[in-house]
């Protein structure tokens, strides 16, 4: 087969099966869509404040000492 027929069976494929499932609801695929967009729940804050902290929860993890403020 040449790529021309393959293309055209493609053609074929895609409107054989559309036709089966038939449409979609505008509506529904409108609110599927908004609830795709809308960030789900709060904003997350950061973990940690600086580099630091991290550095200090990853030597706590590893069975170290963070380090003392003063």
């Amino acid at each position: 087969m040449n790529i021309i027929n393959k293309m055209r069976f493609k053609v074929f494929e895609f409107f054989v099966k559309r036709s089966k499932e038939g449409p979609v609801d505008k509506e529904l695929l409108l609110s599927v869509t908004k609830l795709a967009l809308e960030p789900m729940g709060k904003p997350k804050k950061p973990l940690y404040r600086n580099d630091a902290d991290k550095k200090d929860a990853f030597k706590v993890i590893e069975g170290g000492r963070p380090r003392e403020d003063n």
